[in-house]
């Protein structure tokens, strides 16, 4: 069922990039106010600036990815509980966690403060699941082993997403 749902998810995603891209295309050559992804300067941005936030999000994407394959049994009120704070702190109207802007994206809670959250409740079930004895302390490598494997689909759907975003901050 997950690697179904990535599959789909990755297919829409590359289906709308592809979208955006001929749609910017048409909508410059119609005379609208957009920017063409298909012309030298949007040709351009595409190499060089299309992933720029990848640096600050790639982690916290690795490490909210890793999050459901690393949780046991024992791990789940933990996590119920992180994510209910991290949901809390994000969907609040005057949030102290967005940006300057007034917006979720670029904000310095998602470049400081998730991955450090994230990690934080990623040791707090290894440890859960450790002092459970549920998982052995040596067979934690290989649990963070599988649970990247695992993921790994999840990565190039975050990463495709996040293109998507910059795409569509360029073109229009």
């Amino acid at each position: 069922m997950s690697n179904r749902l990535a599959f789909v998810l990755g297919f829409l995603l590359v289906t709308a990039i592809v979208v955006v891209v001929v749609g910017s295309w048409i909508g410059a050559s119609m005379g609208l106010d957009v920017q063409n992804a298909l012309s030298f300067e949007g040709l351009r941005w595409l190499f060089v600036h299309a992933l720029d936030d990848t640096h600050h999000l790639l982690p916290t994407c690795l490490l909210l990815c890793l999050l459901p394959a690393l949780l046991g049994q024992s791990s789940r009120p933990w996590l119920i509980v992180a994510l209910a704070l991290l949901l809390m702190l994000l969907l609040l109207l005057f949030s102290p966690v967005l940006g300057l802007t007034g917006h979720l994206l670029p904000s310095p809670f998602l470049r400081g403060m998730v991955p450090v959250f994230a990690f934080f409740v990623i040791v707090l079930c290894l440890l859960s699941e450790w002092f459970s004895g549920r998982l052995p302390v040596g067979a934690t490598f290989s649990r963070l082993a599988q649970a990247l494997a695992s993921s790994a689909a999840w990565l190039v759907i975050a990463l495709m997403a996040l293109f998507l975003f910059n795409l569509i901050q360029f073109v229009r």
